[in-house]
């Protein structure tokens, strides 16, 4: 049941927000940030972080435009992550093999996710997106 009547605790003050993201991931840090471009207040709430069993991802050249959008793009550039020009896969088959040399946008990406997920935390924080 509810009540009309609130009790406040002065020793957790009430903060509020025009938007609340559930998962602080790449997607979630990406709408906080363009909330935040936008001139919303917004706040990333996660679970805390476990350590993922492997440590590298690749993304396609795509990967470019959303980072430019969100002014991340230099970040990720000068962070290490490998440009290379071919990706080879398998999975339960032959491997795949796939030249990005002449794709439209451009290489693929070896990425340390922990340090691409941890980047735009920063990137984020430093805009106070909370």
């Amino acid at each position: 049941m509810y009540s009309s009547h609130s009790h406040r605790n002065p020793l957790c003050p009430t903060i509020a927000y025009d938007v609340c993201v559930f998962g602080a991931g790449p997607a979630g840090i990406a709408a906080a940030m363009r909330l935040a471009a936008k001139g919303l207040s917004a706040v990333l709430l996660e679970r805390p972080m476990q350590r993922k069993p492997w440590g590298g991802e690749s993304f396609t050249g795509a990967i470019r435009t959303p980072l430019q959008a969100l002014g991340c793009w230099e970040q990720f550039e000068r962070a290490g992550h490998r440009c290379v020009y071919e990706r080879q896969s398998a999975w339960g088959s032959e491997p795949h093999v796939e030249s990005s040399i002449f794709r439209m946008d451009g290489p693929t990406w070896h990425v340390d996710r922990e340090k691409f997920d941890e980047d735009l935390r920063s990137a984020a924080l430093a805009r106070d997106t909370g």
